[in-house]
């Protein structure tokens, strides 16, 4: 008898129990599937990987405290082995160019049909990567170097998340601590953002991530 082949432990991201909750039942219907953890937050995810190992990630990016986007940065740093799947709304292109360049393998939009999430995760779990057809555009369009005509600028992934943490209201100082930069450097970003894209205050910024759905 040949011997069973061993089940992809996979850790769920999100701060939604209900969300958490209906992922594991679906997932835990699939024989070379087990979920070893759920986490709440951020710096949970982070401990968890550390502590359990998972071969894959589940990850939201709308997250307390510490957002997705600087969850995949300090996993892929202090754990570089799990692969990572992240399940969002958001499908803008600063989202989703910013997960690809992190190293992220997967970018799956919530509103997908589950047997999508299967397909997601063993075409990562073979070694290739998936994004939702909804977004994969925006990685074509980001390999093709010539510029457009009136298209809009290109964010660094630094860029992004100060304009991130700028619309949902953080200030310099904490900016600085999340980023573990300094305020002055913080600053900085910020007057390259307002540069970039034409604007001019801060009430600008949070009305360009609102109309990206950068942030909800």
């Amino acid at each position: 008898m040949s011997e069973r082949k061993k089940a992809l432990r996979v850790l769920l991201v999100d701060d939604h129990p209900f969300v958490r909750e209906g992922l594991r039942s679906y997932l835990s219907e699939v024989d070379e599937i087990e979920v070893i953890g759920e986490a709440s937050s951020g710096q949970e995810a982070v401990s968890l990987t550390a502590k359990n190992h998972p071969d894959l990630i589940l990850l939201d990016i709308n997250m307390p405290e510490m957002n997705g986007l600087e969850i995949v940065g300090q996993l892929r740093k202090n754990n570089p082995q799990p692969k990572i799947l992240v399940l969002t709304v958001h499908n803008s292109r600063e989202y989703v160019l910013h997960v690809a360049k992190s190293g992220a393998e997967g970018y799956l939009l919530k509103e997908s049909p589950p047997e999508e999430l299967l397909q997601a995760i063993r075409a990562i779990q073979q070694g290739g990567r998936y994004y939702s057809p909804q977004v994969s555009g925006h990685i074509l369009q980001d390999y093709n170097r010539s510029p457009v005509p009136g298209a809009e600028p290109a964010l660094t992934p630094r860029e992004l998340e100060v304009l991130i943490n700028t619309a949902e209201g953080k200030s310099i100082k904490e900016m600085a601590d999340i980023l573990k930069i300094t305020p002055a450097t913080v600053q900085t970003y910020r007057v390259r953002l307002m540069e970039k894209l034409n604007i001019h205050n801060v009430a600008g910024l949070t009305k360009y991530a609102l109309q990206r759905g950068l942030i909800q």
